[in-house]
């Protein structure tokens, strides 16, 4: 910037750094929100609001905001949801529900497919998301709900995100006293 300011060297040409400066700030500023929501969401006195609810249809919303984007991408979305009330936070869960799609999206090769199956089983009502993608290995599962942790083995920079989304994740099902696997 002060090059810019400056007129010196390749910074002369103002309106190219202009548009990279704009690039980098936005992505900073995502961080920050980012680390932010973490934070907010890893607060021990932040308390859920727990109202009833329809599970359904705050999942079926969330996977109706990323459609245009899956779409885009050529992705095949299936889905299975039964109706289900619960009493829990719903904006909470609108954050998982949003970090899984965005991550299924991001991460499914084009043409592959994302399988969302929301039903009563053995164990209860589970919600399990599946998509087409290089197989995480094992033993790097479990980091993957570390903060700032980006598995560089399938994702590339363009891909790359923060690394926070699963962590908020994590915590936010925490909080609700909700089991993850």
């Amino acid at each position: 910037v002060e090059g810019m300011i400056d007129g010196v060297g390749k910074y002369k040409d103002r309106d190219t750094y202009l548009g990279e400066c704009k690039r980098l700030i936005d992505s900073f500023a995502l961080l920050v929100g980012e680390i932010i929501n973490a934070s907010k969401y890893s607060d021990a006195e932040l308390e859920p609001l727990l109202l009833p609810m329809q599970l359904d249809e705050v999942l079926s919303e969330q996977i109706e905001s990323y459609r245009g984007l899956i779409e885009a991408r050529n992705l095949e979305l299936q889905c299975q949801i039964e109706k289900k009330q619960i009493v829990s936070d719903c904006q909470l869960l609108k954050r998982v529900f949003s970090n899984i799609l965005s991550n299924a999206q991001k991460y499914t090769e084009s043409g592959g497919n994302i399988f969302i199956n929301a039903s009563q089983n053995n164990d209860g009502y589970t919600v399990s998301f599946e998509n087409t993608c290089k197989a995480i290995p094992e033993e790097k599962v479990a980091k993957l709900f570390e903060p700032f942790y980006t598995g560089e083995y399938s994702r590339s920079r363009k891909k790359s995100g923060t690394g926070l989304g699963l962590y908020i994740v994590r915590q936010s099902l925490q909080k609700l006293d909700i089991p993850f696997k």
